[in-house]
Formats: structure tokens, C-alpha cells, sequence
């Protein structure tokens, strides 16, 4: 249960490094880390959210660094995320799931991916 989170949280590190460093591909970077092994996410959800960000880079790039700068409280890095996403990556279940995802690169070990029906099940 753990190897693999820790496999996803490198795919998301290479992407954060290369979209900081201004490199083109980082888009690419970021939708191989929602490949195999991940589980933790929608198909469907990271699909829709994926082809925004294709599609509107620069603004992904705003949400992300909102979300991946240490300078925020957690709490705060990911209202600003969800707030910035569009409407079609929709319900609070589904942005904090994302947002949580991709919160691995703060540390999964301190932010565990939340998905709602395994919490309601807890």
C-alpha cells in the first residue's frame, strides 16, 4: 500500500520540478503521474481535470503552484486549488480528492489521498 504512493509522489515531483523550471513538457509529466499504479483517483474525474490542463496551461499552472507552495497552510493551498478549477471538475468529494492527490508533493505521508466513499466507509 505504500510503494506505489510513493512511486505516484515521484511522477508528481517531476512534474512540479519541470513545470518550475519552465519546461514544456510538464503537462505531460503531470498526466503520467495519474497513470498505473495510481488508484487513488477517477478515471473520469482526472480525465476532464487533464484535458483542462492541456488546454489551459497557464491556468493550471496558477492552481498548482497555489497548492504546491509551502508558503500556505494546507487548508488554505487547498481552497485556493479547488477554487481555481472549472466547473466541469465538479462536488467537493471529487476536488478534494484531486487536491489531495496532488497535495502528495507536499508530503503523502502527512496528507493521505482522500476519497470519499472509503471515508464514509471508515
Amino acid at each position: 500500500e505504500r510503494n506505489y504512493k510513493l512511486e505516484i509522489r515521484d511522477h508528481l515531483l517531476a512534474a512540479r520540478d519541470a513545470m518550475l523550471a519552465g519546461a514544456p513538457e510538464w503537462p505531460r509529466l503531470l498526466r503520467r503521474a495519474f497513470g498505473s499504479p495510481n488508484n487513488l483517483t477517477s478515471w473520469r474525474m482526472h480525465a476532464k481535470y487533464l484535458d483542462w490542463v492541456d488546454a489551459h496551461s497557464n491556468d493550471a499552472r496558477v492552481a498548482l503552484l497555489a497548492l504546491w507552495s509551502d508558503e500556505r497552510d494546507i487548508s488554505e493551498a487547498v481552497e485556493a486549488f479547488a477554487s481555481a478549477l472549472p466547473d466541469d471538475v465538479s462536488g467537493a468529494g471529487t476536488r478534494t480528492n484531486l487536491a489531495t492527490f496532488l497535495a502528495a508533493v507536499r508530503g503523502i505521508e502527512s496528507y493521505p489521498v482522500y476519497r470519499a466513499t472509503a471515508f464514509s466507509a471508515a
